[in-house]
């Protein structure tokens, strides 16, 4: 098989192009005009190597998170930054995981929908909550996580050049999947009481997540007739904010108004923490028909390496999504679907599991937030997830701290190098409007910062934060 030689498009030697055609190879290596054989002239004339697309070429070769989650490492900073939970998973999930692995049934490619049995496991836990009988057959679709959902999803009812609603700060995938499409990310933002974005103003001293807000108008006025898809996400990454039953059905009215499909992205909604409560937006009147929701084990049982997660939704959608799904991965990994479908049907007989992870972790964010009191860090106080936003702003970060960048990267290196601790500049992580014009000084610095660790861990954190309060300064 004949495969073409690549080089660098400085190696290529020109030729003489304007010679006879009547010259042979022969001939020119005895007139001087050719030196060497055949393969030679090959590699000569042989193209330059493809180029990347632009999108592709403007990432970094390490994202946000694994360049943070190295400098932790090397720095010997406790990781707050990447969202993964260091918490033991319970024994009765990994029995289940090790049962399927030695199981002879369970090694081969499941079904494209996902396997039977974790699909009616799926319908059951579902049914209650979305306020209908589910169908395993014509309701589901076991993904490769959540993440692989909504890129079908969106792969399925955006065309390039379309437009996609997301609320932001946002989840910074929402973004990548979007450029991977070439389509347009339209911006609404969340808004603080005194009606700013909390991308470019923030006073308070500490707010809680159920005082910031969308102006409903401005998500009408930006629906075009190229917008295709609305994705709401709750509780929300990164604020912690939990969409109220008026709010969801706000969108849910915009969504049908203008003939779009709604994407919720509902993987912490068993994390949601008093008085907060949820309400799936596909289970309001006249929201069904048109949403699909998304959700993942990984995040449902702190068992992020896993990579299962799964699509709820009207049969017309998930006929739609099915295709396309099957022709990105085909199927989920079958051992951990069988697992998931045993570890489902047992919570019945763990129905304490969730409620006293919801305590633990309703502790570990106390543990936090109190050593951000105690230093006077601004922050926003979650009502759900596993996350606090941090405002960096008033870390004053000395002038021979050495660091190339600016803004939340040179705080977060700060933080991590001096302070011990891991964080995540949310400037960095893509899921906001790009910024034009000058930049506020005023503006917050946003700092992503996890709280699904062990106590330990958290405990070692705030400790390390406490030191750095001769450094805060708003």
């Amino acid at each position: 098989m004949f495969v073409p030689l690549m080089v660098d498009p400085s190696h290529v030697v020109s030729v003489d192009m304007s010679e006879p055609t009547t010259t042979t190879t022969h001939e020119r290596r005895d007139s001087g005009h050719y030196k060497g054989d055949m393969s030679q002239l090959q590699l000569q004339l042989a193209k330059p190597s493809p180029s990347p697309r632009a999108y592709v070429k403007s990432l970094p070769p390490l994202d946000v998170r694994s360049y943070f989650s190295r400098l932790a490492v090397e720095c010997g900073a406790v990781n707050l930054g990447h969202g993964f939970p260091n918490l033991p998973v319970p024994k009765f999930i990994k029995e289940a995981a090790a049962e399927a692995i030695m199981s002879p049934d369970c090694h081969q490619y499941a079904p494209p929908k996902g396997l039977a049995s974790l699909r009616q496991a799926i319908a059951r836990e579902h049914s209650t909550a979305m306020g209908r009988p589910l169908d395993p057959e014509t309701n589901v679709i076991v993904t490769a996580g959540a993440n692989e959902g909504i890129l079908s999803i969106l792969q399925t009812f955006v065309e390039p050049g379309d437009e996609v609603v997301i609320f932001s700060p946002a989840y910074d995938n929402y973004i990548s999947h979007l450029h991977i499409l070439s389509a347009t990310p339209i911006y609404i933002p969340l808004r603080t009481p005194s009606g700013a974005p909390i991308e470019d103003s923030f006073d308070a001293t500490t707010l809680n997540a159920s005082d910031l807000t969308i102006d409903m108008d401005e998500l009408r006025s930006r629906m075009t007739p190229r917008t295709k898809v609305i994705i709401l996400n709750t509780p929300h990454n990164p604020t912690g904010k939990v969409w109220t039953q008026k709010e969801c059905e706000a969108v849910g009215e915009v969504a049908r108004e203008c003939g779009v499909v709604v994407v919720c992205d509902e993987v912490y909604d068993r994390y949601v923490y008093p008085p907060a409560t949820h309400t799936p937006l596909a289970s309001l009147p006249g929201c069904w028909e048109n949403t699909l929701t998304v959700y993942s084990a990984g995040k449902t049982f702190g068992i992020t390496g896993w990579r299962v997660g799964w699509i709820v939704g009207p049969s017309s959608l998930i006929k739609s999504v099915l295709p396309i799904h099957s022709e990105l991965i085909y199927a989920a990994n079958t051992p951990l679907q069988a697992a998931l479908s045993h570890i489902l049907p047992s919570l019945s007989s763990e129905s304490c599991f969730f409620p006293t992870l919801r305590t633990r972790y309703t502790t570990l964010l106390a543990t936090l937030t109190s050593a951000l009191d105690t230093v006077g860090l601004r922050y926003i106080h979650p009502q759900g997830g596993m996350f606090v936003l941090v405002d960096g702003r008033g870390i004053a970060v000395p002038d021979e701290f050495v660091c190339a960048r600016t803004g939340g990267m040179r705080v977060a290196a700060f933080l991590a190098k001096e302070g011990g601790v891991g964080v995540l500049p949310l400037d960095q992580l893509g899921g906001s409007a790009p910024r034009t014009g000058p930049l506020n000084p005023m503006a917050p610095i946003w700092l992503r910062v996890a709280f699904c660790k062990t106590e330990e861990t958290m405990r070692e954190a705030a400790e390390r934060l406490v030191k750095l309060k001769p450094y805060i300064h708003y």
